[in-house]
């Protein structure tokens, strides 16, 4: 073999690997990740968006899903509210926009409606599943600060506590609550050095849930976590609906780890990744988003409605699909409180607008 035959055997060897992994690389992206332009839920309501990566798909009606020009589950409406419209945004993830399409901000509005039926009053679902407090703020960035909504109700901080906690998955978490690693740095970039957490999902799904206490460890890790970016999205959220006029109320965490599950309650959990189905653990990190939550309230003179006042009893958990997701008997129920709590602000709103037309 000629000496020139190393480099160019060389050269073959890492051309050949290049290949390889680039392929690999987007048969990954098509195969286990369904949010990337290649392949956002083909057949599905949902649409690539650059930054949040999904986004709802416009003018899509199938099914009970029936999404509008703009882009956000329900009715049509118009940008610029009716000056004598009050008009309430609802900001939230799946809790939000399902049950569809009698989901709680549509059961809001027909009540709001009942109480009032000489008002003009319109309640937008500005809600997508998946988005985190992240998604949530960056659309309002966008698009649903335009919407110059009178009151907005913030219901976030599931899909956050589901990605974002110190037992995380690396290429999500490491930014916030890990130590940055060069693997973690590469995982956030190659979709294809995923592909075993893919495979160990599968696996901790099927186990059985570990009911065990928390270890020394795990009791030290989660003494210690705060979960600062969701406190930090939740207030900018917050002040940017105030400076855009907005009256803002945000809701409590409502789920089944409220109160002690039942055993039958167990079956309906899904756990967040990487928590080995541990229930401990799984409190541990509401419990953590639930004081953020409350902290961020006291902070900003928020009021909190409190959904959680619904579930006291196993009887009346039972609106939960899962752990947190509502039935339709759930979105009823939820809008029931939720009306209650908003009507005096509803009803001075309604009696200004009206004062602002006489002088009109």
């Amino acid at each position: 073999m000629g000496k020139s035959s190393i480099p160019k055997s060389l050269l073959l060897s890492v051309v050949s690997f290049a290949v390889v992994f680039v392929v690999a690389e987007l048969a990954t992206r098509l195969i286990f990740e369904s949010n990337t332009v290649l392949n956002v839920n083909i057949g599905g309501f949902k649409a690539y968006h650059p930054t949040r990566r999904t986004q709802l798909k416009k003018n899509y009606h199938r099914g009970r899903v029936s999404i509008n020009s703009h882009g956000v589950s329900g009715p049509e409406f118009s940008i610029e509210p009716e000056p004598k419209t009050a008009r309430v945004l609802a900001i939230g993830n799946s809790v939000t926009f399902s049950p569809a399409p009698r989901n709680y901000p549509r059961v809001l509005e027909e009540q709001l409606r009942a109480s009032f039926p000489n008002g003009s009053i319109e309640v937008i679902a500005g809600a997508v599943p998946g988005y985190s407090s992240y998604d949530a703020l960056d659309w309002y960035n966008e698009f649903l600060h335009r919407l110059n909504a009178d009151i907005t109700l913030i219901m976030l901080g599931w899909n956050d506590m589901g990605q974002y906690h110190p037992f995380g998955l690396r290429y999500k978490v490491e930014a916030l609550y890990q130590h940055r690693t060069l693997l973690g740095r590469l995982m956030e970039r190659f979709y294809v050095l995923r592909v075993p957490y893919f495979f160990a999902g599968r696996l901790e799904r099927s186990r059985p849930i570990n009911r065990s206490a928390l270890t020394p460890a795990e009791e030290r890790v989660m003494g210690g976590f705060v979960p600062t970016h969701f406190e930090k999205n939740l207030e900018e959220l917050i002040t940017r609906s105030r400076a855009d006029g907005s009256e803002v109320y945000l809701t409590a965490l409502a789920g089944l780890l409220a109160y002690p599950p039942t055993d039958e309650e167990l079956e309906r959990l899904h756990f967040p990744r990487n928590t080995g189905r541990k229930l401990a653990l799984y409190q541990a990190i509401y419990d953590a988003y639930v004081a953020s939550l409350d902290r961020v309230a006291a902070r900003t003179n928020t009021p909190i409605i409190d959904l959680r006042e619904l579930i006291r009893t196993p009887e009346d958990r039972l609106i939960y699909r899962d752990a947190m997701h509502v039935n339709e008997e759930g979105a009823v129920r939820y809008a029931t409180y939720i009306a209650e709590a908003v009507r005096p602000a509803v009803e001075a709103l309604l009696a200004s607008k009206r004062r602002d037309a006489a002088l009109e």
